[in-house]
C-alpha cells in the first residue's frame, strides 16, 4: 500500500499544471510642491517662476503593451500623448489580453503635481510572451537642454515630493516560464549658477528591479526628496526641470518539455518493479 501511494503521488506531481509568470511594476513622483523663498524682501521683486510653453515644453506620457500568444495569436498596442504646457493633465493606457501599461501626469496651478507609470504582464497559458513599457515626463524634453522655466531675482526654488518604486515577479525562472521587471524615478533642476554665471544642479533618482532569476520577489522603496535652485542676482535666470517615471517588464512561457524515450523507459521499469514486489507480497 505504501509503494502504491508513492507511485500515485509521483503521477499527481508530474501532471500538475505549471505556474505561469506574472510581473508588475510601479514608479511614481507624488505630492510635488514648488516653494518660492524671497531672499531679499526689501528689493521690491516679487518671487515668481514661469514655465516655458511651446514645442517640447509640456508634459509627455507614453505606454506600450504587447502580447504574443503562440496558440491564439498576438495583439500589440502602443501610443503617446504630449502637451505644450506643464500645467496640462496627460494620461494614456494601452492593454492587451495579457498586459497593460499606463502613464499619467497631473497638474494644478500651472505646475505638475504627480507623475505615475504602472504596468503588468502575464505569460500566455500555453506558450508565448507579454511585455509592458510606460514613461511619463515633465517637461518632455527638459533633459535635452531646453530652458523650461524662468526664476525671478533673489529667489530660491525648492521642489519636493515623494518617490515610490516597486518591481515584482511571481515565480522568477522555471522550466516553463520566466519574468523580469524594473521601475525608476528621477528629478533634476539645473541651469545658470545662482550668481548668474557657471552652472548649478540638484538631482534625485531611485530604482527597483526584479530580475528574471529571482522569484517570488518584490523590491520596493519610498523616499522623500527636495531639489534646490537659487538665484542671488537682481535679475531673472533660466533653468531646466526634468521629472520622469518609467517602468518596464516582460513575462514568457513555453510548453513543458516532452519526456525523452529513456524517461518513459525508466518510468515503466519502476512501475514493473512495483508490480513485481506487490505480487511477491501476495504470494507470501
Amino acid at each position: 500500500m505504501k509503494l502504491r501511494s508513492i507511485a500515485l503521488a509521483a503521477i499527481v506531481v508530474s501532471a500538475a499544471a505549471p505556474a505561469f509568470a506574472t510581473t508588475s511594476a510601479t514608479a511614481s513622483l507624488t505630492g510635488l510642491s514648488f516653494q518660492l523663498i524671497d531672499l531679499n524682501p526689501m528689493d521690491g521683486i516679487a518671487s515668481s517662476i514661469t514655465f516655458a510653453s511651446g514645442s517640447g515644453m509640456g508634459n509627455y506620457v507614453y505606454s506600450a503593451a504587447s502580447a504574443n500568444d503562440y496558440i491564439s495569436g498576438a495583439d500589440n498596442q502602443s501610443g503617446s500623448r504630449s502637451s505644450n504646457n506643464v500645467g496640462v493633465d496627460r494620461s494614456i493606457t494601452n492593454t492587451t489580453d495579457y498586459s497593460a501599461a499606463t502613464s499619467t501626469v497631473t497638474a494644478s496651478g500651472g505646475k505638475p503635481t504627480s507623475l505615475v507609470s504602472t504596468g503588468f504582464a502575464t505569460a500566455p497559458a500555453g506558450a508565448g510572451d507579454a511585455s509592458y513599457n510606460a514613461n511619463a515626463a515633465s517637461p518632455q524634453n527638459a533633459w535635452w537642454g531646453y530652458s523650461s522655466f524662468t526664476l525671478s531675482g533673489n529667489t530660491m526654488l525648492i521642489v519636493s515630493g515623494t518617490s515610490t518604486v516597486t518591481a515584482s515577479n511571481s515565480v522568477g525562472y522555471t522550466a516553463t516560464g520566466s519574468e523580469s521587471s524594473s521601475a525608476s524615478t528621477s528629478a533634476q533642476l539645473s541651469g545658470v549658477g545662482a550668481a548668474g554665471s557657471g552652472n548649478q544642479s540638484s538631482s534625485f533618482s531611485a530604482s527597483a528591479s526584479a530580475p528574471w532569476w529571482t522569484g517570488p520577489y518584490t523590491e520596493t522603496s519610498t523616499s522623500s526628496f527636495s531639489l534646490i535652485f537659487g538665484n542671488t542676482t537682481g535679475g531673472n535666470i533660466t533653468g531646466t526641470m526634468a521629472l520622469a517615471t518609467s517602468v518596464n517588464g516582460s513575462a514568457n512561457s513555453s510548453v513543458a518539455v516532452v519526456p525523452e524515450p529513456e524517461t518513459y523507459a525508466m518510468m515503466l521499469a519502476g512501475l514493473g518493479a512495483i508490480g513485481f514486489m506487490a505480487r511477491r507480497r501476495r504470494a507470501a
